[in-house]
């Protein structure tokens, strides 16, 4: 039965219908093509959103690290150098001060002049005003709020103990009352 089938194909309606299926095939082949790029774009601009929201998130910790940082330095010595390191970092921060180019976890273990050299200033940019323009999850948007207060609330204690330091260093205060407040 098929030997008789395959000499019924006739030659002149095989190749126009062998030419109709390698056309259908290539329209085939370049929609899922362009499909697929269509995916890989936006997988690559989730990536890099992802990257930025990371970058945001690490400069945070680190921020955050450094204040802290520099607050129990200054507690602990009263170098006046390591309360105006808190205070500019607090006013990078806030906006209130040009944030340095390639500004990130290391800048601040870097000498002053070495800081000047390799990280020239940039515009003055609050810090949780651009991290809300960035994407990001429900959950994510949770954590951010959730580490505003926390910051704000360590800023706060942090702003009061190099207050009393000050006052110490004046005069004004007694160490007793530092340490039992």
């Amino acid at each position: 039965m098929m030997k008789g089938y395959i000499k019924k194909i006739n030659i002149r309606r095989f190749f126009p219908l062998v030419a109709i299926a390698l056309v259908v095939l290539f329209i085939l082949s370049f929609i899922t093509a362009y499909l697929l790029y269509q995916k890989s774009e936006n997988l690559s601009k989730i990536n890099t959103q992802y990257s930025l929201l990371s970058d945001r998130f690490d400069e945070l910790e680190g921020n955050s690290e450094d204040l802290t940082k520099y607050a129990r330095l200054y507690a602990a010595t009263g170098d006046t150098q390591h309360r105006e390191t808190y205070n500019q970092i607090l006013a990078i921060r806030l906006g209130e001060a040009p944030r340095p180019q390639d500004y990130g976890r290391t800048y601040w273990n870097l000498n002053k002049k070495t800081r000047a050299a390799r990280h020239s200033p940039g515009e003055k940019i609050n810090f949780q005003e651009s991290l809300w323009q960035l994407p990001m999850t429900s959950g994510e948007a949770a954590k951010v709020q959730k580490s505003e207060i926390a910051f704000d609330q360590l800023v706060s204690l942090e702003k009061k103990a190099i207050a009393l330091i000050d006052k110490i260093i004046q005069g004004e205060g007694n160490k007793e009352h530092a340490v039992n407040p």
